[in-house]
Formats: structure tokens, C-alpha cells, sequence
């Protein structure tokens, strides 16, 4: 069976899902506007905001924004079978992972289970963490060896064997989000070329972006030693491999790593001296390349993965607007807060730097 066949669906589905993105320039003009202006730019993108007595209810909002988004994650892996519905219930799987992180910061905290609950988001049947158990393990160690009989399996021996190493909570967090970019790069890798070629490219380039970032952090602000912040990058990037990550974890400072970075990113970083600064350029690629793949690619598994994406960052964008409306913050400090992209929901101008 052809990709056009198997995919035929699917492609219908997310090029309909992609009318939901807004365009930048309206994510850029809430930025400055009041909330019940906000509301009113909102109102024809059929999005739900809870308010409660003319307030935002920020809680209920996050809830709100994760059902939306899972809920189209569950219309889009539904005609899949095999390792493309696995793909997107494990893309899925990266929002279950703040799940996770909460039940182990509050576990260290010593809180109690029953307010572990009410500190988590609810996937849905997208869930695949067995908060049950979890949430009533004794310890750090035991709740990670009951971590090993889930989905989880692999993180969890991998975020145990640095647990018991080390005894650190960030140590762990690091370990599991190693292990889950990992598993995404074997999974996209796993597939054949007609599947899987798109969406490597996608996968890598947001390698690239945490990996980069993760290694100016572990270096220039936690002060790791080179060998044990390489030990935490994933080697399957789309230009930052195993060599040039062990390259760039050697230097002695930010403005240095980003002189070194190989010449598809380093042309990027034009006049870039912070992390912040490079997080919200390697996020701008990754949006970039992403919405290549979706608007210039057709029949394939990246499409999806391209638009959950996409989806996920502007609501938390747009989550980031309301409540900054709320706050009466200045519209500059949301954008800078908000890392704001350029206009993610139209097609690639003529002009645009090629792949």
C-alpha cells in the first residue's frame, strides 16, 4: 500500500487541524491588547477560556489547553496502526513527562498524595503514567522501580542507575528527558525513508535546539564538568552529533560555543550572546522547519508531529497572553517571555532559506 493511501486520512486531518494555528501577527497583537480584547481575537478560533466571576482561571485554563491539544493528538493517531499510532502517542508522552517531574519534585517535598493529585494535568486516554502507584511509592528509589513496569520502562532504569549514583532530584530530570529524546530519535529512525525521512529531519533539528541549550546550561550555569554534561546530550541531532557535541562541551563560555556551532546553525546566531537568546533562535528553526513540513510535505508521519508541535507552543502562547493580560504586564516582557516567533501559521515566503 502506498504512503498517499495509508496516510490519505491523516493528511485530510492535520491540514484541516493547521487552520486552527493563528497567524503570528495575531499572537502579536494580544500581546498588547486588554483580556476581554483578547477574548474577542480568540472568539473565532473556537478556543475555550474558563473564567470564573470575569477572572481568568489559570488552573482550569492549563487544563483546558491540554485537553484541546490531546484531544487532537487523539484524532490524529486514530486511522494509525503499528508504529504510526506509537509515534504519536510517544510525541504525546513528552507533556506527560511535566506529570512525572511534579510527582518527583513533590515526593522530595515531602507532600502528601492526595495534593500530588491536584498538582497534575489530566491526558486523558493519552495517560500512560501509573499515578496510583507512583504517587504512594515510599521513596525517590521506589517510585522509580515502580516506574519499570510502564511505558516508562527505560527511562525509569536509566533515571534509577543516576539516582542511585547520585542522590539528585535535577540529575534524575535530566536523565529522563535524555531518555525520551533518545527513544524519539530510535523511533523516527526505526522507520522506513518513505515514512520516516521528514520526520528525522523534524526530530533532529529539535534535538539540536535542547541539546544545545541543555549543554550551555550544564556548562555555563551548573557548572558540570565537559564529561558529565555530554553524558546528558543526546547524540542524534541533525547537525549536532556525537563529534561536535563533544567538540562544543570543551569550550569555555557561550559567545565561544556559539563561534564553534557547525555553519547551518552558527549563521543563525548572528550577534547572539546569551542562552536565552539561543534558545529562542534554535526554537524559531524549529518552528521554521516544522512548519515546512507541514505546509510543503505531504502523506507522512512528520505532518502530525509538525502540527502538535506548533499547536502545543502557540497555547502556551496564547496561555502566556491571557495571563499577562490579566497581570497587566508589559506587552515587551510577554514577548520576551513568550519567545515569540515569527508568523508560524503561513506558508514560507519566497525567498526562504532552503534545507
Amino acid at each position: 500500500m502506498s504512503a498517499a493511501s495509508r496516510y490519505a486520512y491523516l493528511h485530510t486531518r492535520v491540514s484541516l487541524f493547521a487552520g486552527r494555528l493563528l497567524p503570528g501577527n495575531i499572537l502579536s497583537q494580544m500581546m498588547d491588547q486588554s483580556l476581554e480584547e483578547q477574548l474577542q481575537t480568540l472568539a473565532p478560533f473556537d478556543l475555550r477560556v474558563p473564567m470564573t466571576d470575569h477572572a481568568l482561571d489559570e488552573k482550569a485554563l492549563e487544563q483546558a489547553l491540554i485537553t484541546q491539544l490531546v484531544g487532537e493528538a487523539q484524532r490524529l493517531a486514530r486511522p494509525l496502526t503499528g508504529s504510526g499510532r506509537e509515534m504519536i502517542a510517544y510525541w504525546v508522552r513528552r507533556l506527560e513527562m511535566a506529570n512525572l517531574k511534579t510527582i518527583l519534585r513533590a515526593m522530595v517535598a515531602g507532600q502528601p498524595a492526595v495534593d500530588i493529585r491536584g498538582d497534575l494535568l489530566d491526558l486523558g486516554p493519552m495517560a500512560a503514567l501509573p499515578v496510583d502507584s507512583l504517587i504512594h511509592a515510599e521513596d525517590t528509589a521506589e517510585l522509580l522501580r515502580r516506574l519499570e513496569h510502564s511505558v516508562y520502562a527505560d527511562m525509569a532504569r536509566q533515571a534509577r542507575g543516576i539516582y542511585e549514583e547520585q542522590r539528585e532530584l535535577f540529575a534524575v530530570e535530566a536523565a529522563l528527558d535524555r531518555e525520551y529524546f533518545t527513544g524519539l530519535s530510535k523511533r523516527a529512525n526505526g522507520l522506513p525513508d518513505e515514512d520516516g525521512r521528514d520526520l528525522r529531519r523534524l526530530t533532529g533539528v529539535f534535538i539540536d535546539q535542547m541539546n544545545l541549550v541543555w549543554l550551555l546550561r550544564y556548562r555555563h550555569v551548573y557548572g558540570m564538568e565537559p564529561a558529565h554534561a555530554y553524558y546528558l546530550l543526546v547524540p542524534a541531532g541533525q547537525y549536532l552529533d556525537s563529534k561536535v557535541l563533544l567538540s562544543l562541551v570543551q569550550l569555555n563560555g557561550v559567545e565561544e560555543v556559539v563561534q564553534q556551532l557547525p555553519t547551518a546553525l552558527g549563521r543563525l546566531m548572528t550577534g547572539v550572546t546569551t542562552i536565552p537568546e539561543v534558545e529562542t533562535v534554535m526554537r524559531r528553526e524549529t518552528a521554521r522547519v516544522a512548519r515546512r513540513v507541514l505546509d510543503y510535505t505531504t502523506f507522512n508521519l512528520a505532518r502530525p508531529c509538525a502540527y502538535l508541535l506548533l499547536r502545543e507552543w502557540q497555547l502556551w502562547q496564547i496561555q502566556g497572553a491571557l495571563k499577562g493580560a490579566q497581570l497587566h504586564l508589559d506587552p515587551a516582557l510577554m514577548r520576551r517571555a513568550a519567545r515569540m516567533e515569527p508568523d508560524t501559521a503561513a506558508p514560507a515566503r519566497d525567498g526562504a532559506r532552503g534545507d
